[in-house]
């Protein structure tokens, strides 16, 4: 198992259009749907037994990065993911501020 987080939609800056002097902000949707993780060991196994050997769930949707963010580390620490060899986690880090 794996707890991570992606953001399902980014905010890309684009250079200002001709004559004009305002840079250009454009919401896309990320690659999460192709997504597995940034854990090396994870995406290994996932290239050695194929994708249709795992599952993916959606355990929070979030409003911001900083829910996301605090879910994730929430999500980590209560499963212990550190404690034990059922996760493929290595490592939690987190940097959380106060939402408004």
């Amino acid at each position: 198992m794996y707890v991570g987080k992606k953001l399902a939609i980014t905010t890309v800056k684009k250079p200002p259009l001709k004559g004009q002097k305002r840079k250009r902000k454009v919401v896309k949707e990320t690659d999460w749907r192709k997504y597995w993780g940034s854990s090396a060991a994870l995406l290994n196994d996932i290239m050695h037994h194929g994708e249709g050997n795992f599952h993916r769930e959606i355990i929070h949707l979030c409003e911001t990065k900083s829910e996301m963010a605090y879910r994730e580390a929430e999500e980590q620490f209560s499963r212990r993911v550190l404690d034990t060899d059922m996760y493929y986690n290595g490592i939690i880090h987190c940097r959380i501020n106060k939402s408004k």
